[in-house]
């Protein structure tokens, strides 16, 4: 077998399970927000509600096994702390006067520094349904409309990742103020998955960097500049390689394929778990409420050019309400790539959300509901 990338591929679920809490990090939480199970599931939910009646979101998490927290493991951080996103990301809105309920996933419990705390029920979360999922959400709107603080005419739905395919299937049951994406996945699982194991590396690694003079090969000297991230099987007297057939090469690893195949098999996607359910620009325009999108430039678990297919989806509909934003630098988690060399792949960061991004949060926040008791940010 040829060799291809030897980098490691953060694949689009991450690894949330970390052994040492940053838990400095959960300041961003008002003294108010409580630690409450939602629903049929008893999903564990961060809720923190407001004193007055006021606008409220609720908060889907993206894919693998999420608590409410959202929480990112000091490996995969710019800083090398354990990132809880939703806690960062719900900090602005609560601070612009809206009432937030971060859902977690049906058997992930609350934060804890203990592995083993992880799971209140590791078997439903094992044997979870996007049908499931779809329930949860429903139940936390459920939650929400309960609550005496909650102006039930208007409630956001905001996904991050996985949770933006999430909120505009939810979309379709709940009539919404508005949708709020973060990081939003135009595409299906396994498309997404497959571009992230083969072509991510060859188009933002390969073409970029490792075929420094962008002739579409790459010769002996160019890969051995690379030694830790790129490597190649060359055959007697091969002195460059083509970079598609490096491409093809990924597409036919068996590793890879086998890891596609497994998720293409495993008990979520082969129970209606929609991983090949195909594009869903269409289906998220449908939303007759307000779409608000958020990606990172330097996003590459879901690509930038997702969002800007929503937005040229919206055209093609006339959705005025409809806007989609690329912010500058960012990534997946709305943090920059690790330094000094910044590198958007080989040095990529999945948190914590950056205090400017909070700042851009915080001003659509009073934007969308200038009738929320601001307080500080």
């Amino acid at each position: 077998m040829r060799s291809i990338f030897t980098f490691l591929l953060l694949a689009l679920t991450h690894n949330a399970c970390v052994s040492q809490a940053e838990q400095a990090s959960l300041k961003f939480q008002r003294s108010e927000t409580q630690k409450v199970k939602v629903g049929r599931f008893e999903s564990r939910a961060l809720w923190t509600p407001t004193n007055a009646k006021s606008a409220a979101v609720i908060m889907l998490p993206g894919s693998g096994p999420q608590g409410p927290e959202e929480m990112v493991p000091g490996s995969q951080t710019l800083d090398g702390k354990n990132a809880p996103l939703f806690v960062q990301m719900a900090s602005p809105f609560i601070e612009a006067g809206f009432n937030v309920l971060a859902l977690g996933k049906p058997g992930v419990d609350f934060y804890s520094d203990d592995p083993a705390k992880k799971f209140y029920n590791i078997e439903m979360l094992k044997n979870l349904t996007w049908q499931d999922l779809l329930e949860n959400a429903q139940d936390g709107i459920d939650f929400l409309k309960k609550q005496d603080s909650v102006d039930v005419k208007n409630i956001y739905i905001l996904g991050h990742s996985e949770g933006t395919q999430l909120a505009t299937d939810l979309s379709k049951l709940f009539a919404s103020k508005g949708l709020i994406l973060l990081g939003y996945s135009g595409e299906d699982l396994l498309t997404t998955l497959s571009w992230q194991l083969i072509d991510r590396g060859i188009d933002h690694f390969v073409k970029i960097d490792v075929d420094s003079d962008k002739d579409g090969f790459v010769t002996k000297q160019e890969a051995e500049r690379w030694p830790r991230n790129f490597a190649w099987e060359w055959k007697p007297g091969e002195g460059q390689v083509s970079v598609e057939e490096i491409r093809n090469a990924s597409r036919n690893d068996p590793k890879i394929r086998q890891i596609i195949e497994a998720t293409r098999k495993s008990h979520f996607c082969s129970n209606g778990g929609k991983c090949d359910r195909g594009p869903i620009y269409e289906e998220t325009v449908q939303f007759g409420g307000s779409i608000h999108a958020f990606t990172g430039e330097l996003d590459l678990q879901t690509r930038p050019e997702e969002a800007l297919k929503l937005g040229e989806a919206c055209k093609l509909k006339n959705k005025m309400n409809c806007y989609v934003e690329i912010v500058p630098d960012f990534q997946h988690g709305f943090s920059s790539p690790r330094g000094p060399r910044q590198h958007p792949l080989l040095d990529l960061t999945l948190g914590p959300v950056d205090p400017s991004f909070q700042k851009i949060l915080f001003q659509f926040a009073k934007k969308i509901y200038p009738a929320g008791q601001v307080t500080s940010f």
